[in-house]
């Protein structure tokens, strides 16, 4: 159960770390098809209960005790929400056994009368210092107020995606095969879109009818989170290899993913994100073309007089490497 609940929550949610009645999901940046975070959480609660039937309770709120809390005062299929500056508010009239801290603190909060998180975090560190020692102190009164920082540690989903064609009667038309290609691209690059992932490696493999007649592994310029994206690495690892035979299937396979960390490209305003879209920009012609496609000017040591002289050519950045292997 407790791998089936991952494999949901992944095909929502790029990080997740899993407990054995809980979980943790990191929805910090944005999701393309669903805005905000309730709508977020609202999304992996669907997915777990069409998925594995059953009802759960979401949490929704900026440190993960406190979204655990609200989870624990929602309802089955709804969506509990604490909104940044009202942690403090929410958890104060909850009782402190549920702090997660150890056993002998909880006794002591309890033998000096403090049974609720408000009055705790009405103390000061200072005070829960001298009770606890410095750290535990601390971490007591960040607790009760809803601002401990402790992150999503992700549980380990399956690191691969794979995208399958069946071509009838068999090929070994380049065209077609960029055709079928392009069309995996577009599929898998849609997963990897809805689920937040970005590639930092992949794999094309030409089948025949006895077996692989072609194969190739490459890491992309940039990792590829999209279809335009991956359709731009699979291109020039298409056009290395040379099948032994009629191509009958396609597999491609996408590995080594993470959370994508890009963002969306302002296309008119300047600063980092033009940046970002030059770079990949160039990096895709230059991976399509060749090293020399893109180059950038190079002020020289000894310009001299004239002013063709003062700078030179060169290529902006070095094309990635590409292995390809194939069964003769």
């Amino acid at each position: 159960m407790r791998e089936a609940a991952l494999g949901e929550l992944c095909t929502v949610v790029p990080s997740v770390e899993m407990g054995d009645e809980l979980a943790y999901a990191d929805l910090s940046g944005h999701h393309a098809q669903h805005p905000g975070e309730a709508a977020w959480a609202a999304a992996a609660a669907r997915a777990l209960a069409q998925g594995l039937g059953i009802a759960p309770a979401v949490g929704v709120a900026g440190s993960r005790f406190t979204a655990w809390m609200a989870a624990r005062v929602s309802t089955p299929r709804h969506v509990r929400r604490v909104r940044p500056g009202e942690e403090a508010a929410f958890l104060a009239p909850l009782p402190t056994g549920l702090l997660p801290v150890d056993a002998a603190i909880l006794a002591r909060l309890g033998t000096l009368g403090l049974d609720c998180l408000g009055v705790v975090a009405a103390l000061s560190p200072a005070d829960l210092g001298r009770q606890f020692g410095g750290d535990a102190g601390l971490a007591v009164h960040r607790f009760a107020r809803g601002e401990d920082e402790a992150p999503v540690t992700p549980a380990t989903a399956p690191r691969t995606l794979v995208e399958r064609r069946v071509i009838e009667g068999g090929a070994a038309d380049r065209e077609l095969l960029s055709r079928c290609a392009e069309r995996a691209c577009a599929d898998l690059g849609g997963r990897l879109r809805e689920q937040g992932l970005s590639a930092g490696r992949l794999g094309l493999v030409l089948e025949g009818e006895a077996g692989p007649v072609a194969s190739g592994t490459r890491v992309p310029p940039a990792p590829a989170g999209s279809p335009a994206q991956l359709w731009a690495a699979v291109l020039g690892l298409l056009g290395a290899l040379d099948p032994t035979g009629p191509v009958t299937g396609l597999r491609l396979e996408v590995g080594e993913l993470s959370t994508a960390s890009g963002r969306q490209v302002e296309l008119w305003r300047r600063g980092d994100a033009e940046r970002d879209a030059v770079a990949h920009a160039v990096a895709r012609l230059q991976d399509r073309f060749g090293t020399e496609t893109v180059v950038r000017p190079r002020l020289t040591l000894d310009p001299g007089d004239m002013p063709e002289r003062r700078f030179a050519w060169e290529p902006a950045t070095p094309r990635p490497a590409v292995t390809v292997g194939g069964r003769r």
